[in-house]
């Protein structure tokens, strides 16, 4: 038995495939208000739970009920905004915005069982914002200050080595008898530098000989060559910082993985499992994608080790093997779309050994 058109539309939507949503919604009746998924959510429910704002949009013009409730007395609205005081601050405007728009006024008192209604959690969040906005503007404030008394100290700092040189350089040498010099007041002091440092660059810049066309012609190649190799150093720089994101990013999923299958494989045999519990590599994305998450940290030319995680992971997810471990402890609901996914993954690991031996034999 297949799996129904209403679980593959939860899917895409749970993935945050906006483009299938959208199309699935097109080509087929999606009973949105009637469709209850865990804690007797709706479609609109688990977009505004999972932040998925181009879903959002999408099933509230396809007339999705603002105005359900979930087991806990939660709309929509309230998922959202929930979601933005557990720090999410961009979920304010890709979410909770669009949604309040959507909304009928009454909506904005429907309390919860907790007796929370979406004005008090809009109330806390523009605090929270605001708050959010007067810290900003208080370290760049702060920042704005410690730039402009760093710059002001080195400008006084030149400033007094430069008269300090220009005196140096027009009265070393020069003998006076002291006794006889008026004593020079301070400002008399200060006017007379100023004075001399003036004059000395007038001079300097008067005796400057203005570049001529082909020295300038070749300042500026050299500037914008400086200005190219610049630009291309900062992006790649973007580059490895975005590979080493997304590095990371594969590693975590990988240890979440290797975690769960420890718990489902070698925990409680009796513990029954849904579509969820499975220990899938990953929760969102296609089978490829799970294969990238298994393979992120294994070497590619190191051959040997390779093929042996490769078969570890073909022996794992083999269906009858996957069957014989687990196939009591399937939750009959979701039993035809888990094994549908173990095929798909362990077709996957099959073609790329293929692939292997294939490259090995060339």
């Amino acid at each position: 038995m297949g799996r129904s058109k209403a679980d593959k539309f939860m899917e895409y939507l749970k993935a945050g495939e906006a483009h299938k949503v959208k199309s699935y919604l097109r080509k087929h009746r999606i009973p949105l208000n009637s469709l209850r998924v865990e804690n007797s959510r709706t479609p609109l429910h688990i977009a505004c739970l999972l932040g998925e704002d181009a879903c959002l949009r999408i099933l509230l013009k396809n007339g999705a009920d603002t105005e359900a409730v979930d087991k806990d007395g939660n709309t929509p609205l309230h998922l959202a905004q929930l979601d933005v005081l557990k720090g999410n601050v961009h979920g304010y405007h890709d979410m909770v915005v669009p949604m309040m728009k959507a909304c009928p006024a009454r909506v904005l008192h429907q309390r919860n069982k907790n007796g929370e209604t979406p004005q008090q959690l809009l109330e806390e969040i523009q605090e929270m914002m605001k708050q959010r906005t007067t810290e900003d503007q208080q370290e760049e404030l702060r920042r704005e200050e410690r730039e402009s008394r760093a710059e002001e100290e080195r400008r006084w700092s030149e400033k007094l080595c430069g008269e300090f040189q220009d005196e140096y350089e027009t009265d070393w040498g020069k003998f006076e008898d002291v006794e006889d010099r008026e004593a020079e007041t301070y400002d008399t002091w200060a006017d007379r530098l100023s004075e001399q440092f003036h004059r000395k660059h007038r001079k300097r810049r008067a005796h400057k000989e203005a570049p001529s066309p082909d020295e300038r012609k070749r300042q500026k190649q050299q500037e914008h060559q400086e200005f190219q190799k610049k630009l291309e150093k900062e992006h790649q720089e973007y580059l490895n910082r975005a590979h080493k994101r997304d590095k990371e990013t594969l590693l975590a999923k990988k240890q979440q993985y290797e975690k769960k299958c420890t718990e489902v494989f070698q925990g409680d045999a009796s513990k029954t499992l849904s579509y969820s519990d499975v220990p899938w590599p990953s929760t969102k994305g296609n089978i490829k994608d799970m294969v990238k998450i298994l393979f992120c940290d294994i070497d590619k030319s190191d051959k040997e080790n390779f093929k042996k995680y490769l078969k570890s992971q073909q022996v794992l997810w083999h269906p009858d093997r996957f069957l014989q471990k687990c196939g009591a402890r399937l939750k009959e609901e979701d039993k035809d779309k888990i094994l549908e996914k173990v095929t798909e993954l362990s077709q996957e690991l099959n073609r790329l050994a293929a692939g292997q031996d294939d490259s090995s034999t060339k």
